[in-house]
C-alpha cells in the first residue's frame, strides 16, 4: 500500500490479528465459573447461526483445567514443517464502493517459527531495486530482533512480530480474560471455543495494549496441541488514535484463518472490516489478505 494512507491500517492491523491470533490465544485466563445446563444452553443459543450445527454444549462438571489448556495456545503446533512451506501473500483494500486498489504481493517465510515477509509487487509492477534492498535489510534486522527474543523450543509459535517489534504471545493474551463456550470444528479438526474480552483494571501502558482492550470476540483453538486455527474479533468501543485526531474508527471487526499445509498450520486469510477516518481521509471498506501454498 502507499503512503500516508497506509500507515495507520499497517499498524491497526498487526495489533488486532495479535489478538486474533492474532490476539486471541489465551493465557492467564481467568476461567469462567461452571455453569448450569440452563445457562450453557442459553448461551449456545445465541452462538447458534442459520445454516450451522451449533457448538456442542460443555458437560456440566468439566474434568479440564481450561486455564492449562489455552496456556498452550500456539501459532506453530510443529514448528519443523513450516521450514517446508512457501507461501504467497497477496492483500488489497476493497472499499465500500466495491472499488479495489493497494494491491500488493509479498513472499512468505518463517524463522524460528516467526512469518517474514519480503514484498514482490504493488499494483502489478516490481518493486524497486532501492525497496528490495531496504526489505533485506529490514529481514536481517528482524531476524535479529528474533535471535535476540528467542530462548528455545519453547518459544516456538509464541512470538510475534508487531511492526519492528518482537513480542511474547503469551504476555499479550494475559490482556484478556476468557470464558470457555464449547467444542467446534475447522477444516475437518476438532477444536474447543473460547471468548475474550478485556481483563478489567488491567492498565493501558501502550498504544498496543490500549487497542487490544477494545477488542473481545473468539478463538477456535486444538486443545491437545494448543494449535490457534481461526479467531473473529470487533471493537467494542470507538477506537481513538491521538485523541481522535489521527485516526477515529467507529467499527473495526474482522476474522482471521489458518490452514493445512502439509503437518503445519499456516496462515489462510484475514479480513478486517474498517469504517472510520484516517487523519482527512474516510477509510470504509475491508482489507483482505490471503495466503496461497505455493
Amino acid at each position: 500500500m502507499k503512503g500516508g494512507t497506509q500507515t495507520c491500517v499497517r499498524c491497526l492491523s498487526p495489533a488486532l490479528l495479535t489478538l486474533a491470533v492474532l490476539c486471541g490465544s489465551p493465557l492467564f485466563a481467568q476461567q469462567a465459573r461452571r455453569e448450569h445446563r440452563s445457562h450453557a444452553a442459553q448461551r449456545l443459543a445465541r452462538l447458534r447461526r442459520p445454516g450451522r450445527p451449533a457448538l456442542a454444549a460443555p458437560p456440566e462438571s468439566e474434568p479440564q483445567d481450561w486455564n492449562q489448556i489455552v496456556a498452550k495456545a500456539t501459532l506453530a503446533s510443529d514448528p519443523n514443517a513450516l521450514n517446508t512451506v512457501h507461501l504467497q501473500a497477496k492483500e488489497w483494500w476493497q472499499k465500500s464502493n466495491g472499488a479495489v486498489s493497494d494491491r500488493e504481493t509479498s513472499r512468505v517465510m518463517f524463522y524460528k517459527s516467526v512469518e517474514l515477509e519480503v514484498t514482490v509487487s504493488k499494483d502489478g509492477e516490481p518493486v524497486s531495486a532501492y525497496k528490495r534492498f531496504m526489505e533485506q535489510h529490514d529481514l536481517a534486522q528482524a531476524q535479529k530482533r528474533i535471535d535476540k527474543r528467542w530462548k528455545g523450543p519453547m518459544d516456538d509459535g509464541r512470538l510475534v512480530r508487531i511492526a519492528d517489534s518482537i513480542v511474547s504471545l503469551p504476555k499479550l493474551l494475559q490482556h484478556y480474560q476468557w470464558q470457555h463456550l464449547g467444542a467446534d470444528n475447522v477444516e475437518g479438526q476438532p477444536c474447543q471455543v473460547f471468548r475474550f474480552s478485556a481483563r478489567p483494571g488491567d492498565p493501558a501502558n501502550s498504544r498496543m495494549v490500549h487497542l487490544m482492550q477494545l477488542m473481545q470476540g473468539r478463538l477456535w483453538m486444538d486443545p491437545q496441541s494448543g494449535q490457534i486455527l481461526k479467531v473473529t474479533f470487533h471493537n467494542n468501543q470507538p477506537v481513538k488514535i491521538g485523541f481522535g485526531m489521527l485516526a477515529n474508527f467507529d467499527h473495526i471487526s474482522g476474522t482471521f484463518t489458518m490452514q493445512r499445509s502439509g503437518n503445519a498450520w499456516v496462515w489462510g486469510k484475514t479480513v478486517i472490516h474498517l469504517s472510520g477516518r484516517e487523519l482527512w481521509h474516510t477509510k470504509n471498506g475491508t482489507l483482505v489478505k490471503t495466503y496461497v501454498v505455493r
